[in-house]
């Protein structure tokens, strides 16, 4: 019987989330994969929000029945110019705080926001990014420079869709950099184990 939850934003969270969970070995700690259901997108960010979504409602229903022990949030913070409702990391904070406690599973549940922390905006690309070498990102850069490509506030995926195009989908995730302290800390809570020495 599944115990945990992950409610995500978009696709990239749910790889990501997996991605980590493989990198710190998970299975190897005794933990069941079937322990954890993963919450498919809910199409946009003020989507995510609603209370009345059905998937909240049957996340509410298991909570109150004991079936779900931990929930864990996954959304990106995005950048408050292009939202000021959920967008930015203190709106995205906020919204979270009140539809967890809206629907009263504030005692089991935790969030993790994607942002690049050197900014406090952005979203999976920019924190992938942010995490890879300065020298991958600078021949990137160049590229998209010396392309003409124009920027947008899509910047990151672009990075992250040309950085694909030669690498590995593995090698995006530098999880050994210090900014996924927190999300690797989240993980470990939300299976209920101690921080690995060596994670």
């Amino acid at each position: 019987m599944k115990s945990i939850a992950i409610v995500y934003e978009d696709d990239a969270h749910e790889k990501l989330i997996k991605a980590l969970m493989s990198f710190l070995r998970i299975k190897t700690v005794e933990i069941d994969d079937e322990l954890c259901e993963f919450h498919p997108p809910l199409g946009s960010k003020s989507n995510f929000f609603k209370i009345e979504n059905d998937h909240y409602r049957l996340l509410k229903t298991k909570a109150d029945n004991d079936v779900l022990k931990k929930i864990l949030f996954v959304i990106d913070a995005d950048n408050s110019s292009n939202d000021q409702v959920y967008g930015g990391l203190d709106n995205s904070k906020k919204k979270l705080s009140e539809l967890i406690e809206a629907l009263g599973i504030d005692h089991i549940s935790d969030y993790f926001i994607v942002y690049n922390p050197d900014s406090n905006i952005g979203n999976t690309e920019s924190l992938l990014l942010k995490t890879q070498p300065e020298d991958k990102r600078k021949c990137i850069e160049d590229f998209i420079t010396c392309s003409n490509i124009k920027a947008n506030r899509k910047s990151d995926k672009k990075f992250y869709q040309i950085y694909g195009l030669g690498c590995y989908e593995e090698s995006f995730y530098n999880f050994d950099h210090p900014h996924f302290n927190e999300l690797k800390e989240k993980i470990y809570n939300l299976f209920d184990l101690q921080q690995q020495a060596t994670a």
